[in-house]
């Protein structure tokens, strides 16, 4: 009897053994499964600190076990924590920090006068500025593109043709900045600050929200010479609209 018990008491260290090693092994495969991971992301727009405030509620520094951990530099975030949690911090990012936006601005300076002939290079803008005006007739002096990406700006000359008016003292600069670019299914928008300057005088200095592929009325100054008025007209192309 001593031997049968005693086998018996074997046996069940034996089933002890091998369910806790079991348990042991479960524990380290689900332990690997929840391994921390490190991702480098490259930034885009968003400044190293933004991008640190938008993801750390995805970071946890204060876990007992596998904390994790955010560092930063210029243009990169790296970032060590659980796979899970690493998805998430890529989808806020690839929402809050895009590419910036490419515009292409077109910009047509005219003449608004007393002029009889229509002018055919300014067909389509014509039917819309005699709708907002009442001037005669309407004359191209001149037109230039300018291309800015979203959150820079830039300036470029404009040569125009003016009655009367000698091309040097036809000679324009434009400023224009691009502010913050809106997608969208349908519309795609642009925030434009623009200006128009002539020998070191601002003649028209404004501020607009612009929709992709439509010509936009800026403003009207004095003419440099005669009556009537010049008119400063933008169509914004936003890249990928």
């Amino acid at each position: 009897m001593r031997s049968i018990h005693g086998a018996s008491k074997g046996v069940m260290k034996m089933k002890i053994v091998a369910l806790v090693a079991a348990f042991v092994g479960a524990l380290f495969v689900g332990c690997q499964g929840d391994s921390l991971e490190v991702r480098t992301f490259t930034l885009e727009r968003l400044e190293a600190i933004e991008a640190y405030g938008l993801v750390e509620p995805y970071v946890y520094f204060d876990r007992e076990s596998r904390p994790g951990s955010m560092s930063m530099s210029e243009g990169l975030l790296t970032v060590r924590e659980l796979p899970e949690n690493l998805d998430r911090i890529a989808q806020v990012l690839e929402e809050f920090d895009r590419p910036r936006a490419a515009v292409r601005l077109h910009f047509q300076l005219i003449h608004a006068n007393g002029f009889s002939d229509p002018d055919e290079s300014i067909q389509a803008v014509e039917a819309e500025l005699r709708k907002l005006l009442r001037y005669e007739g309407y004359r191209l002096v001149g037109e230039t593109v300018l291309q800015v990406r979203e959150g820079g700006g830039g300036q470029q000359g404009l040569q125009g043709i003016l009655e009367d008016v000698s091309p040097e003292e036809s000679q324009f600069i434009l400023y224009a900045s691009v502010g913050m670019v809106s997608t969208g299914d349908q519309v795609s928008t642009v925030v434009l600050e623009v200006g128009l300057e002539h020998f070191g005088t601002n003649i028209l200095n404004t501020s607009v929200n612009a929709a992709s592929g439509q010509s936009l009325v800026l403003g009207t100054t004095s003419p440099l010479t005669g009556g009537g008025a010049l008119i400063l007209v933008v169509t914004p192309t936003i890249e990928g609209s």
